[in-house]
């Protein structure tokens, strides 16, 4: 009985993975979206909790490699968190202002923090929904091979 039930909740990742991501479309990047990639810089990968996480400086040009890159179907199983650290010598307007036109959309966290010292950074959080670490784990190789193709 633990294995049918084991095997019903795979079943059950597998479609919300499925109607999440696009249903049949295909998964592939083109070269300007691992070329973007490329750009935001390195993910740190925590399979416990099915998440990718990097920080990129909060600028137009990472905001275009972040929408080319993530706002594809293949992403839409996944929520993002934005936490914007900045300099208490900086207006968030400005940046704010990025955040919300290149980097999040109304279904995303957005976190505002002052830092005393130190440069002004956007730290972002893409969690993946399903409860699914194999399905995780494709994604996360999925990534790696667009990284090593560009």
């Amino acid at each position: 009985m633990g294995s049918l039930n084991q095997d019903q909740q795979a079943f059950s990742a597998l479609s919300e993975f499925w109607a999440l991501s696009g249903r049949h479309q295909p998964i592939i990047f083109t070269k300007q979206q691992r070329q973007a990639l490329q750009q935001l810089g390195p993910m740190d990968v925590d399979f416990d909790t099915r998440t990718l996480s990097f920080t990129v400086r909060c600028n137009k040009d990472n905001g275009t490699d972040f929408q080319r890159v993530f706002r594809n179907p293949l992403f839409k199983c996944c929520q993002f968190a934005f936490s914007l650290q900045h300099n208490r010598k900086t207006r968030t307007n400005k940046n704010k202002v990025l955040i919300d036109t290149y980097f999040a959309t109304n279904k995303d966290t957005v976190s505002i923090h002052k830092l005393n010292t130190g440069s002004t950074q956007l730290n972002i959080t893409v969690r993946f929904i399903p409860q699914a670490p194999l399905l995780f784990q494709m994604l996360h190789d999925f990534l790696n091979a667009s990284l090593r193709n560009t």
